[in-house]
């Protein structure tokens, strides 16, 4: 039976998080405070591989045909191998893929693929070696570089690259970005900093910027239709003459709520119908009588409300204003609060 919620939208898509475990230490990610290394999953939440499984059993009963794992870093998952392998094994699962950061990648992607992996997201938020770390707390910028090399060898397609925009530290790369775009065969999707840490309002800045650059660069931007096998949130486009191409991801400035077609299950075994919104119903028990299961995954279903309500921070709206409007205006719905805050960190969910 078909997997509806209360504004009638399908939901097929699955992300998984198989662990908190990561090995950076992201500033838009992880807090300050949190900066030890963490390479090995130990005292953290991570899930079992026949646990894993047995959700997407579940979930595939439920008409899901598509399943995303996620972390932390999943590849830093003692059995991602075995996980990836099941996953690929269950009925009705029509692809499978991984967000990674890259770090690992060129060591397990050929074993990756033969085990069933599709398709595969690697986060990139510069191209610097400086401004890499910085972001990421970590100078691992050419292993990165490396396992993009590696997947693209693999001949895994698409092969897409997450760029985080962040206000003041990597915006200035954009053209370089949509350079890469224009050499590689990838997809380099922009996606806008969401509030996970108190510093994202001012780390903040619009999609819109990728556009702006792109015109000051002299790189014609051309949208192009979504099909069944780049199905997702972006806004597609295409530079001419380009092997690849480039996608927009804005949750926050131009919500995408009335397409989304995915759950998350989060690495200590909770059913999240909307990313940004802390809303989730606990699996527990369930997965030893699927019945039970399917309930956990409907009643999550019904918190699932038809918009997430973020938005952009005060000053961007303000700013906005500004430059459309003769008359000056604040608006409050804009803001983001301290207190208003996502309470679970990105790395506990998924994205």
């Amino acid at each position: 039976m078909p997997l509806l919620d209360t504004q009638g939208r399908l939901h097929q898509y699955l992300r998984i998080s198989i662990t908190e475990a990561c090995n950076l230490r992201c500033i838009y990610c992880r807090p300050e405070e949190d900066t030890k290394t963490c390479t090995v999953p130990h005292r953290i939440q991570t899930m079992p591989p026949d646990q894993c499984v047995q959700i997407i059993r579940i979930a595939a009963q439920l008409g899901f045909r598509k399943v995303r794992l996620t972390g932390g870093e999943p590849l830093l998952h003692p059995e991602i191998e075995k996980i990836v392998k099941g996953i690929a094994s269950v009925s009705g699962i029509e692809d499978v893929s991984i967000t990674t950061n890259g770090t690992l990648l060129a060591d397990c992607i050929r074993d990756l693929k033969q085990a069933g992996l599709r398709r595969i997201n690697i986060s990139l938020d510069s191209l610097k070696r400086e401004t890499y770390a910085q972001i990421t707390r970590r100078a691992t910028l050419s292993r990165v570089l490396e396992g993009i090399e590696a997947a693209l060898q693999a001949g895994l397609h698409p092969v897409k690259l997450n760029v985080v925009l962040l206000k003041g530290i990597n915006e200035d790369e954009i053209p370089e970005f949509l350079t890469y775009a224009r050499e590689y065969p990838v997809h380099v999707r922009f996606i806008e900093c969401m509030p996970f840490l108190p510093t994202a309002t001012d780390l903040f800045i619009s999609t819109d910027v990728v556009k702006q650059k792109a015109m000051e660069a002299g790189l014609l931007l051309i949208p192009i239709q979504e099909n069944g096998s780049l199905d997702g949130p972006a806004e597609l486009f295409r530079i001419p003459g380009a092997k690849g191409l480039v996608g927009l991801i804005h949750p926050m400035s131009h919500h995408f709520c009335s397409q989304c077609n995915r759950i998350r299950v989060t690495s200590d075994g909770s059913v999240r119908p909307c990313l940004l919104r802390d809303r989730e119903v606990p699996l527990g028990n369930t997965l030893l009588n699927p019945e039970q299961a399917y309930q956990v995954f409907r009643n999550a279903l019904r918190l699932k409300e038809q918009n997430h309500f973020l938005s952009v921070p005060l000053q961007e709206k303000a700013v906005r204003i500004e430059q459309t409007s003769p008359v000056s205006l604040c608006v409050p719905h804009g803001r983001i609060p301290g207190n208003d805050l996502l309470k679970k960190h990105m790395y506990a969910i998924g994205g």
